[in-house]
């Protein structure tokens, strides 16, 4: 097995950011420790950063999207005219209807809406994600939405392939450090594979998460998972769920 494994959850169907925290929920289980980097997603939306923080030290999720401009403004109005609520929307039963898919609200990014703060918040998180490789804190480090990003022109499929490119590369060398640190304890009489100890290196996966799969991506990983939706509340009833779908 390498030292690193990188999955891809990719498709068009629900469940890949859910399918992320849930391989971090098993981590902390075992004592392992997981960041997450979520792209394009601010946390007054989305219910796994608030989690997070309730979870303890072996969870930690950072944010690089755009703020909601109606967090915390009584009588809500969606910017489509779609929402209108006479409550603040945060924490709120109003929440559960706020159509966080296609209220044409400034929060959501696409190709046409892509910006300079964007594009910086993207370059950002990246930068942030090599750090916190190199750190050798994290045994898991996760990108949510980040294959999203090159579809809607934030970064390029290089720039993705450098994250993993550098997580694969600090794994070689924690790995080749704790074999001369193992050989050098048991030359004094020691075991070197100590009780608990990552003998492979630091983060011990990479996970992204998003839509499109570039085939260069694909070709570096070693799980792509897509899930495919058949069939979505949203469609119909024109909004999320808090807690269900965010």
């Amino acid at each position: 097995m390498p030292a690193l494994q990188v999955h891809l959850y990719t498709g068009d169907g629900k469940g890949k950011t859910t399918a992320a925290f849930g391989v971090a929920l098993r981590a902390a289980g075992h004592g392992l420790k997981t960041f997450v980097i979520q792209f394009l997603k601010s946390a007054h939306v989305y219910g796994e950063a608030g989690a997070s923080t309730q979870l303890g030290k072996n969870i930690e999720v950072t944010q690089f999207g755009r703020a909601c401009p109606f967090l915390g403004v009584p009588g809500v109005s969606a910017l489509a005219g779609k929402v209108s609520r006479g409550a603040d929307i945060h924490g709120s039963a109003a929440a559960a209807h706020l159509d966080c898919s296609g209220c044409s609200c400034p929060c959501h990014v696409s190709r046409s809406t892509v910006n300079a703060d964007d594009r910086r918040r993207v370059a950002s998180g990246l930068a942030l994600a090599r750090a916190q490789i190199r750190s050798g804190g994290w045994d898991i480090v996760v990108l949510d939405e980040s294959l999203y990003l090159p579809a809607i022109g934030l970064c390029s499929v290089a720039d993705l392939l450098r994250v993993v490119k550098s997580a694969r590369a600090a794994c070689r060398n924690r790995t080749s450090e704790n074999k001369t640190d193992g050989n050098r304890t048991k030359g004094n009489g020691t075991d070197g594979n100590l009780p608990g100890r990552n003998t492979t290196g630091r983060p011990i996966a990479l996970i992204l998460t998003g839509g499109p799969c570039p085939p260069r991506l694909a070709e570096a990983a070693d799980l792509v998972t897509s899930i495919t939706g058949r069939k979505h509340h949203s469609t119909r009833r024109g909004f999320s769920i808090p807690g269900v779908d965010r």
